[in-house]
């Protein structure tokens, strides 16, 4: 999925579920559901697993200097014509016809 995503995508959290005793400092800041912004993509050595960072949460860094992510399984990417028609709704508010009442 990383090959298909670039900074400014947007991604829905798919597992926001916390795993034992983890130490990660993103614990508990997840929502299934909510819509993130990426920021960056990354590679996990000691994981072997892609992972993403995100505009709206910055997590802190490594003592190596490198930022904590996000797994990039625990997000899939936000269709842009799903959304599509949200935006468009802001920009132009549907037309509403307007009716006339006659009293009797």
């Amino acid at each position: 999925m990383s090959g298909d995503l670039a900074p400014g995508d947007l991604v829905v959290c798919v597992d926001a579920s916390v795993h034992g005793k983890t130490r990660h400092p993103g614990k508990g800041l997840l929502k299934v559901g909510a819509i993130y912004t990426v920021r960056g993509l990354t590679y996990s050595d000691r994981q072997k697993e892609q992972g993403v960072y995100l505009q709206e949460i910055h997590l802190p860094l490594y003592r190596d200097g490198s930022e904590y992510g996000f797994k990039l399984s625990r997000f899939r990417p936000v269709r842009k014509s799903s959304i599509q028609v949200f935006r468009e709704m802001l920009v132009s508010p549907p037309k509403l016809r307007n009716h006339i009442v006659e009293d009797a």
